[in-house]
């Protein structure tokens, strides 16, 4: 019975003891990825979606793939963290088309998606000879987004000369990201 104790106590001990609790390893990894993403200022402007191209500085998606829990499935481009608080980190990652039409992505402390949206109202790559359209991103440092789409109707009188406008349609939707991380429509 004297050795059975010794045995019970070492047996209980190592039941006890902690390998590390699964918040913390989520935290930590949503942190390491945070760690690595480009930190941008604001405000921030776009046209016709995310920079591209020769000075363009965003990173890939597929370059992140230690981190795939974090990040979106369709997204393949990451442009860099807005805002980081104590509630929330919000995040911009693109998705490749005629343009990088930008998402901001709002997370919370531990990684989960709190909240998104596409930052393109439509986008400019439906350019033709009867329209051309332009779609710009305005986030200002308190998170206010003003998402404008403008499409000029137009028409060439003959093929050998200037278009000439014929109407402008302007479309302006604003946002802000609250406190807790919600998009909200203003």
């Amino acid at each position: 019975m004297r050795l059975l104790y010794p045995i019970l106590f070492c047996l209980l001990l190592s039941c006890s003891v902690n390998t590390g609790h699964p918040t913390s390893n989520i935290k930590n990894k949503f942190d390491s990825l945070i760690s690595i993403m480009p930190l941008r200022n604001l405000p921030v402007d776009f046209i016709c979606g995310l920079p591209d191209g020769a000075g363009a500085d965003n990173m890939l998606v597929s370059d992140l793939s230690a981190y795939e829990n974090f990040t979106p499935k369709n997204q393949n481009v990451l442009f860099g963290i807005l805002e980081r608080t104590k509630n929330y980190t919000a995040v911009i990652y693109g998705e490749s088309g005629d343009d990088i039409y930008p998402t901001l992505f709002i997370y919370d402390t531990l990684g989960n998606r709190i909240d998104s949206l596409s930052l393109i109202l439509s986008g400019c790559g439906g350019a033709d000879e009867s329209s051309i359209p332009v779609s710009t991103v305005h986030i200002d440092q308190s998170l206010n987004i003003l998402l404008t789409d403008t499409i000029q109707f137009i028409h060439y009188p003959d093929p050998h000369s200037k278009f000439i406008v014929d109407s402008i349609k302007i479309s302006v939707v604003r946002y802000h990201v609250d406190k807790t991380g919600i998009i909200v429509k203003d």
